[in-house]
């Protein structure tokens, strides 16, 4: 949750791209997917997935300045190196938000 006004949603584009909708906007592009994004509690850590499209959670893809972006784990993301071997899959950790030190939400917005 965030604290901006009208909130934000998470979603995957259609290129299969981990994305969030703009502060104070609830515009999600035509063909993305907002889920279903799933939330598991382990032992230790909770695990955060999507599932949408057939995924089997998230994964990581390099692009051209060698700095790494979210996708959905799906064989037809379109991700920066035009190569879905080339991104590495992992498991997304969360942790619960306890409001800590008075603040009811982790972040205002996310950008």
């Amino acid at each position: 949750n965030v604290g901006v006004p009208g909130g934000q949603r998470v979603y995957v584009n259609p290129l299969g791209a981990l994305s969030f909708t703009q502060a104070h906007s609830a515009y999600i592009p035509p063909g993305s997917s907002t889920g279903p994004f799933e939330y598991f509690q382990g032992v230790h850590w909770a695990h955060y997935v999507f599932r949408g499209w057939g995924a089997s959670g998230f994964m990581a893809c390099p692009d051209q300045n060698r700095r790494w972006q979210v996708f959905a784990a799906v064989q037809n993301a379109t991700v920066p190196s035009g190569n879905v071997a080339d991104c590495l899959g992992f498991d997304a950790l969360a942790m619960p938000w306890d409001g800590e030190d008075g603040f009811s939400v982790a972040a205002w917005q996310y950008t």
